[in-house]
């Protein structure tokens, strides 16, 4: 099968920005065609090549969808040049939110961190920001819009850097660990009652 080079050229590059079309050997071919140009022959190892990455692909995909569910979790996606921050459906139930438009923007965000964990959280994010830490984690209490707050944990990495590799986007989860830690401060209250007892 013969194809225009320049046509499967630019198929390829909107497909597979990093990738070479090439043989499983490494080399390509180019056969003239009767007018004079050039065309591509694709040969079945490129094809299968192609074939076999996007089932494994898959199989990450629903690996990762999997695990997801299981945990619970819900995904964030902060655009920092923009700080436009995108967050999945879970998230968005897990944070007791209806809509992505309520904490589209770090400012709404901020608003809905509890006063006493915003220095903590901003001290999390800059540490990994400043590359002193291989991943963010923090937890920290957040206001939901039935007017309670509820405890999240939030884990994330920097996915993408500039040429410069200044981070230019941070994305992670969002986990529910209100019960676990309300049993924590029920523990702490505890201790701390039976310890005054003892005196």
């Amino acid at each position: 099968m013969e194809l225009n080079l320049e046509k499967i050229t630019a198929a390829i590059k909107r497909l597979l920005p990093q990738r070479k079309l090439s043989d499983i050997d490494g080399s390509s071919k180019t056969t003239p065609m009767r007018n004079g140009s050039l065309s591509f022959k694709l040969n079945d190892p490129f094809i299968t090549n192609l074939r076999d990455e996007e089932i494994r692909s898959k199989i990450y995909d629903q690996r990762s969808r999997v695990a997801l569910e299981a945990s619970a979790a819900g995904i964030w996606d902060w655009d920092i040049p923009t700080n436009v921050v995108f967050y999945s459906s879970e998230s968005l139930k897990l944070l007791g939110l209806d809509s992505n438009d309520v904490f589209d923007n770090l400012e709404l965000w901020d608003r809905a961190l509890h006063p006493e964990d915003l220095h903590k959280y901003y001290a999390a994010i800059d540490n990994h920001l400043d590359g002193k830490t291989s991943y963010f984690e923090n937890q920290h209490r957040v206001l939901t819009s039935n007017g309670k707050y509820k405890w999240i944990m939030s884990r994330g990495k920097v996915i993408e850097c500039d040429s410069q590799g200044k981070p230019l986007r941070l994305a992670g989860t969002h986990t529910d660990i209100y019960f676990q830690k309300e049993r924590e401060l029920t523990l702490i209250r505890n201790s701390k009652f039976f310890a005054s007892k003892k005196r």
